[in-house]
């Protein structure tokens, strides 16, 4: 692609709109505005149109709207022109749609897509995926220097694509955000058709990931070595300290394993509220329907997490800090110092492991598959495809259909068959 070199007698500026409310960085009306300008960190890009001017076949007084609103999609007008060709095509999307309406900014989009996520009750660790992806487009659209909706054509969706260098798991979930953020735009007629549509996920995308949960003999050697914590008094280096006491381990370590709450929800597990000390009953989560939906966890389990409560406050497992993610990764150190104590183990040893023993547990003790997977809060289908080995019904019909065709074969008597051989000679 021919490069636009300052020297030439053609440069390029960018003319903002008259009216004020079309352009949608709110730059002044008719002012003007160039490449270097746009390259500051605080400003505000928008889609008016860029000029060419200067000297062209004899023409000191040349001034052409390029019909483009991407430096890069300029430059290569101008090339045309100072070769002698024509506009070439395709041509970027009109400054405004032929139907009259009002074109939606990239910005804008993403706004009404977060909003509406967070609106649905999405938990804050999804949304966080979803602002992970949007903040990924956004930063391409930027560099691409696309501020409507519309700027995003088919052939963008296969760039920004093969522009990821996930993992197939990875590349495939993001797709799926991508695909879904592009139809909740159409679908809101903010665009006219979803322009990834026709994407397909990578190979191997569909293989289930292995949910591998501990054994019971390597559950036994994790309590075992968080028993032998020793109280260790700790520094997270935002001027918090304290000490991790053998009892807070423990417990902890139980409360994973008995009620399959991710490590988020266990640091911030609040016994007064999420416990009911007299019947056992732990809340997990709000079901979809509105109502509670709550465990049962066992005497001394309640016990420990009560006098922890006494020792501690109603959050035993909290930290001074007010983020989260830091809390979280806090105790994700520690438990890796006990896994390291319990050790070796087939597969790597992490937190959200807990969360697969609690299903293995419950499907192997014969508990119906959709009651496990809302108490996990996940769907049947989903459970059935991911702990299928732990799944008695699942395994049930498998051997009936197995039994069932040896028997149709064997009233056939095609076993009992004998291919005689011919003798030598």
């Amino acid at each position: 692609m021919p490069c636009y070199d300052p020297g030439m007698p053609l440069h390029l500026y960018r003319r903002h709109f008259r009216q004020k409310a079309r352009c949608a960085g709110g730059h002044a009306p008719d002012s003007q505005s160039y490449e270097s300008d746009e390259l500051r960190p605080k400003w505000r890009k928008c889609g008016c149109p860029i000029y060419a001017s200067g000297t062209l076949n004899g023409n000191p007084k040349f001034r052409k709207n390029t019909g483009r609103v991407t430096w890069e999609e300029a430059r290569f007008v101008v090339a045309a022109w100072e070769r002698g060709e024509d506009t070439p095509s395709p041509a970027s999307p009109p400054h405004a749609p032929s139907d009259g309406k009002e074109r939606t900014t990239i910005d804008r989009a993403i706004e009404l897509y977060l909003n509406n996520r967070r609106s649905r009750g999405v938990r804050p660790n999804t949304v966080k995926k979803y602002t992970g992806f949007t903040n990924q487009l956004k930063a391409w659209t930027d560099k691409k220097g696309y501020v409507y909706l519309d700027q995003f054509t088919v052939l963008n969706g296969d760039e920004f694509y093969e522009s990821w260098t996930d993992g197939p798991k990875s590349r495939g979930k993001k797709l799926e955000r991508m695909k879904g953020f592009f139809e909740f735009c159409r679908k809101r007629k903010l665009i006219s058709d979803n322009p990834v549509e026709a994407l397909e996920p990578p190979v191997g995308y569909s293989v289930p990931n292995s949910k591998m949960p501990f054994t019971d003999e390597e559950l036994e050697r994790i309590v075992a070595a968080a028993e032998d914590w020793t109280d260790t008094e700790w520094h997270d280096g935002r001027g918090h300290h304290g000490m991790a006491s053998r009892e807070q381990v423990i417990a902890f370590v139980l409360l994973s394993a008995e009620t399959g709450l991710r490590i988020s929800d266990v640091c911030s597990f609040n016994v007064a509220d999420r416990v009911n000390l007299d019947t056992g009953d732990c809340f997990l989560r709000m079901h979809k329907t509105g109502k509670p939906l709550y465990t049962w966890i066992n005497p001394d389990l309640r016990a420990r997490l009560q006098t922890l409560a006494l020792k501690h406050g109603a959050m035993p497992f909290d930290l001074p800090s007010k983020d989260l993610q830091h809390k979280t990764e806090v105790w994700r150190d520690r438990l890796a110092k006990v896994f390291e104590a319990s050790g070796p183990f087939k597969e790597k040893a992490t937190p959200h492991r807990f969360r697969h023993t609690f299903a293995r547990i419950l499907l192997q003790r014969g508990v119906p598959v959709p009651d496990v997977a809302e108490l996990i809060g996940d769907t049947p289908e989903m459970l059935r495809r991911h702990y299928a080995p732990w799944v008695p019904e699942l395994q049930a019909r498998l051997t009936d259909i197995l039994k069932k065709t040896y028997e149709a074969n064997q009233k056939k008597k095609w076993r009992a068959r004998v291919v005689s051989m011919p003798k030598n000679g």
